[in-house]
């Protein structure tokens, strides 16, 4: 009562605006984790992408190079070569992916630097 008198308001009131205080610290955590996490992800696709450029260059190089080859060993050597190229264009077309949907699914992602065990915890994958 006498809290009540001094402060003009009860323990019930400060009770709920301590619990709103603590939800809005909840929610510019939540938002500082997804925006460090993104950033991340994205600086490492933009990564990917510079070496997909140059693993394109060279795998263009590869198959000029392979026109002196036997006919059967230049469809097996361009074959070999294609799916090379296919396997890490699918890798980076998943990256985009999973940088979009916020999915964590990777031991990279989870160990990730800007992901805390209690990060983990609160802020789980919906997908």
């Amino acid at each position: 009562k006498r809290r009540q008198q001094k402060h003009g308001f009860n323990l019930d009131e400060e009770r709920r605006v301590n619990e709103l205080i603590r939800e809005c610290n909840r929610c510019t955590n939540h938002a500082n984790y997804a925006l460090k996490t993104l950033h991340a992800k994205r600086i490492s696709l933009g990564f990917a992408l510079e070496a997909f450029e140059q693993s394109t260059d060279d795998c263009i190089k590869r198959i000029k190079s392979t026109k002196s080859l036997k006919q059967v060993d230049f469809m097996q050597q361009q074959r070999h070569i294609l799916r090379y190229w296919f396997g890490i264009f699918l890798r980076l077309r998943d990256g985009f992916v999973l940088l979009e949907s916020g999915e964590r699914r990777h031991p990279g992602d989870i160990d990730s630097p800007f992901c805390t065990k209690s990060q983990q915890a609160l802020f789980k994958s919906r997908l």
